[in-house]
């Protein structure tokens, strides 16, 4: 749903384990988000993205679903930068992402420290419906 420069893009997220208080962990989220446009380069696009208000399913550390967490799992999600090659994969770089619970209830040297350590990170994912038109175009190509 992109104008040129500009859009919204909803994820939902299967990733790694993200560590919420009290031993808690999420594997799955949805986070839609207002999605930017930097640059666009043949099949290279270079974004950046805004997720006020996301959301993870959590579990607790034997596996079950936490109920009575709702407080702490409605999440923001800020990315830099996203570097996308032809809808198949992508790195982000500068991700910050942590619970609205968390923001209200860390101190100021915390949180820098908090976006100084997510400013270095980059994450690597796939884009699954990108994959599949690949492989069919690609199929496609093959039979011609």
């Amino acid at each position: 749903m992109f104008r040129k420069s500009f859009g919204i893009n909803a994820k939902l997220n299967l990733n790694n384990f993200e560590n919420y208080p009290n031993e808690e962990f999420s594997y799955l989220s949805f986070d839609p988000s207002l999605e930017w446009i930097w640059k666009r380069k043949g099949k290279e696009i270079f974004s950046g993205s805004f997720s006020p208000l996301g959301f993870a399913c959590v579990q607790d550390e034997n596996g079950n679903m936490v109920n009575d967490f709702c407080k702490e799992v409605w999440t923001f999600t800020f990315i830099l930068l996203k570097y996308e090659y032809d809808r198949r994969f992508y790195l982000n770089f500068g991700r910050l992402k942590t619970t609205w619970y968390k923001l209200k209830n860390i101190s100021k040297k915390d949180f820098w420290i908090n976006i100084g350590c997510h400013l270095l990170s980059i994450e690597f994912g796939l884009n699954i419906i990108g994959v599949n038109d690949w492989r069919k175009k690609r199929k496609e190509n093959i039979e011609i």
